[in-house]
C-alpha cells in the first residue's frame, strides 16, 4: 500500500532538497507526463520552484500540494 504524505512532510522533503540535483516527473494531464533533471532552487511557505538543467532558463513552480497528490514526483538524482 502507498503511504500517503501529509503537507507538512511533503514541505519537509521539498526543504531537505533545496539546491540539490532531483529527477523531476511532472504531470501535465491526460497521463502526459515530462522528465527532467532539475534543482530546488527555493523553497517558500506555499510552493517551491524548481530551475531545469535541460532547458536553460525554464523554471517551474510547483505547490507542496502538488507532491502529496504526486502530481510531481522528486527523487535524489544520481547525476553530477
Amino acid at each position: 500500500m502507498k503511504t500517503q504524505l501529509s503537507w507538512e512532510q511533503a514541505k519537509e522533503y521539498v526543504t531537505s532538497l533545496v539546491g540539490k540535483r532531483v529527477d523531476v516527473k511532472y504531470n501535465k494531464g491526460r497521463n502526459k507526463y515530462q522528465k527532467f533533471f532539475g534543482v530546488v532552487e527555493k523553497a517558500y511557505p506555499n510552493v517551491f520552484t524548481l530551475n531545469c538543467q535541460e532547458n536553460l532558463g525554464h523554471n517551474l513552480t510547483c505547490a507542496y500540494s502538488d507532491v502529496v497528490c504526486g502530481n510531481v514526483q522528486l527523487l535524489t538524482s544520481n547525476k553530477a
